[in-house]
């Protein structure tokens, strides 16, 4: 049985104003702990990495909100087109974990998600 949240998730395409919210998710000690490089990035290497995000057309970065307009989390989609695939990371705001909101927030932007590509998607 699925758990549904008490609340409407929204997502949009992610904008230069979310940059700061993503990198202190980033940042975050648990994701930090979780994360495939366990050290904080700087503002500059992460300032660097989400311009090059916003303009790439081989990923996709959305950011879910509450109906409030809280922000809850991203979701970003990395196109592989050597092995066809997406890979897809997803993160939440520290002070919506725990909510059961990963699992409605990840179905949401699969179905939303921009790109033509019809691959298998693989999480990092």
């Amino acid at each position: 049985m699925t758990h549904t949240p008490p609340f409407q998730l929204h997502l949009s395409p992610a904008s230069p104003e979310d940059s700061e919210d993503i990198w202190r998710w980033r940042n975050d000690r648990d994701t930090i702990k979780n994360s495939n490089s366990p050290q904080a990035v700087p503002w500059e290497s992460h300032s660097k990495w989400y311009n090059h995000m916003l303009q790439s057309e081989a990923s996709e970065l959305l950011i879910g909100r509450v109906d409030h307009g809280e922000k809850v989390g991203m979701v970003r989609f990395d196109v592989d087109t050597q092995h066809q695939y997406l890979i897809c990371s997803i993160n939440l705001n520290p002070a919506w974990r725990g909510k059961g909101l990963a699992t409605g927030l990840l179905g949401a932007a699969i179905s939303q998600r921009q790109s033509n590509h019809h691959w298998p998607i693989y999480a990092e």
